[in-house]
């Protein structure tokens, strides 16, 4: 072994153990590297970054999701020997231990840890955007001692890796997105967020990664030598190890925000929505009660929801906080409901909902043609009232209360039907709003002309008379000069 000083581009020296047999290896993928910080390339140290956050408290991660893109960014630094601030120590992100399980070489773990010191100074001095970045740099190393390649190498007791790159390109395929169709079913938090140095968690993971775990992540050997993704218990050691990598280094996140004694406080009202029956302002129900549902949400998260109907006094709390329902008995006519969503920190946000209850039926009402009426045409205009507490919605008509026509208006209202010599009544239906209905109906005796017949038939009647009336008197003109009758005195 070998020591050196090593003094980084921030210019912060440290001391490293240095092994002659460390060689440059690759590292989990970033997705290449981000010409935009602001906008990083996605990959398996993203993931691991971000997954790491879920199972943190929002009071010790705000400053890092304030921060998020710098965070992921700062991933990569360790492999990026081409940005401005990039490190580019790939000869550093190894961690090896010996078959008897002593150390043989801390190089990433001490890395890890200068980091996490570096990133407490600026937490605890209020930079966050250079604190987020400085943890992702940190989650960098950390998280690289998850891959058998970086525990092994030719000076070790395992020897040198065979499958490292191919292993971690291969897993970056799955890793464009936070979302991973492959290994986000390994993702289970282990019940408990541990105080720990971020050294000591890298050599844990490390001899994880070296030794395994007793379950299903196999040792480093066994990784490189039975590589197939289509053998099961590769593809679930593989989880496993990635599974690992993000609960030890939410652990870390955790210890950081502690000793760096950040604590950000929550100032802001849950957000709280109500989408049903419906998420407009006002509702009318023909029911004596009603179930609300929606949302809520707040960084810090929702402690609880409750709902006060200010009809009647009544009160309770709701099924649920980031998705929940509440079923409130109405009074007749306006309930004013307000649903209210609750934080740790006691801030409250509300929504309300005016439900008027409806209970009551609307009033209809056939003016024209009136009741018993003979009507002679095969259609009718229809019209009348209608009338409700709240508000009419519409009125229809039928000649038979099965087929409904739509009239034009409500108060007053009118339409045509079509009638046949079977009609015996004419209904008219008004709902309301509330989905309320009354039907009314009226006699009728529908009495059409016999077929063929029309309304000039009196015209034609007068025809058929004049023609047979002039028809007659030229007869009785050609009576007059017929032979017969010459000679004779009139």
């Amino acid at each position: 072994m070998s020591t050196a000083s090593l003094t980084l581009k921030r210019g912060v020296p440290i001391l490293l153990v240095i092994i002659s047999i460390a060689s440059q290896t690759a590292a989990w993928s970033n997705g290449g590297y981000s010409s935009d910080p602001a906008d990083p390339d996605y990959g398996t140290h993203d993931w691991i970054a971000e997954h790491a956050l879920v199972w943190l408290p929002m009071s010790e991660k705000k400053y890092i999701v304030d921060n998020k893109f710098a965070y992921l960014y700062g991933t990569e630094l360790p492999d990026n020997n081409v940005a401005p601030d990039g490190i580019g120590d790939q000869n550093l992100h190894h961690v090896y231990y010996h078959s008897d399980h002593s150390l043989q070489d801390n190089a990433t773990a001490l890395r890890a840890s200068h980091e996490f010191n570096v990133a407490r100074t600026y937490l605890g001095a209020s930079s966050f955007q250079l604190a987020a970045k400085t943890a992702g740099i940190m989650s960098g190393y950390l998280t690289d001692v998850a891959v058998f390649g970086h525990v092994m190498g030719s000076g070790t007791d395992w020897g040198a890796e065979s499958n490292h790159s191919e292993y971690e390109d291969a897993v970056g395929v799955s890793m464009t997105s936070y979302a991973s169709n492959v290994f986000d079913r390994y993702l289970a938090f282990d019940g408990m967020l541990d105080h720990v140095t971020a050294y000591e968690a890298t050599l844990s993971l490390a001899r994880n990664t070296t030794f395994g775990d007793g379950a299903a992540m196999k040792d480093c050997v066994w990784m490189n030598n039975s590589y197939d993704w289509s053998n099961p218990l590769f593809k679930d050691s593989a989880g496993a190890s990635l599974n690992r990598a993000v609960n030890v280094l939410a652990d870390v996140l955790h210890s950081l925000a502690v000793d760096a004694g950040y604590q950000a406080h929550d100032a802001d009202a849950p957000a709280v929505l109500i989408v049903s029956p419906t998420a407009d302002s006002a509702w009318i129900t023909a029911s004596s009660s009603v179930t609300l549902g929606g949302t809520a949400f707040d960084e810090f998260g929702v402690t609880n929801v409750t709902w006060l109907n200010a009809a009647n006094g009544a009160s309770g709390a709701a099924t649920g906080t980031e998705s929940w329902t509440v079923a409130v008995n109405l009074l007749p006519d306006l309930n004013s409901i307000t649903v209210t969503a609750y934080d740790a920190a006691g801030n409250a946000g509300t929504d309300i909902l005016n439900v008027t209850s409806d209970t009551m039926p609307p009033t209809v009402t056939i003016g024209s043609p009136e009741n018993n009426s003979v009507l002679t045409s095969a259609t009718v205009t229809v019209s009348g009232s209608a009338w409700d507490n709240v508000a009419v919605q519409k009125v229809w008509i039928s000649a038979d209360g099965v087929n409904w026509a739509e009239c034009a208006g409500t108060a007053p209202w009118s339409g045509r039907l079509t009638l046949s010599p079977a009609t015996k009544w004419i209904y008219a239906k008004a709902t309301d709003t509330a989905g309320n209905s009354n039907i009314t109906r009226i006699q009728v005796t529908v009495d059409l002309p016999p077929s063929g017949s029309s309304e000039w038939w009196p015209v034609a009647l007068f025809l058929v008379v004049a023609v047979a009336i002039g028809a007659f008197l030229a007869w009785m003109r050609s009576r007059r000069r017929s032979p017969k009758n010459e000679g004779k005195l009139e």
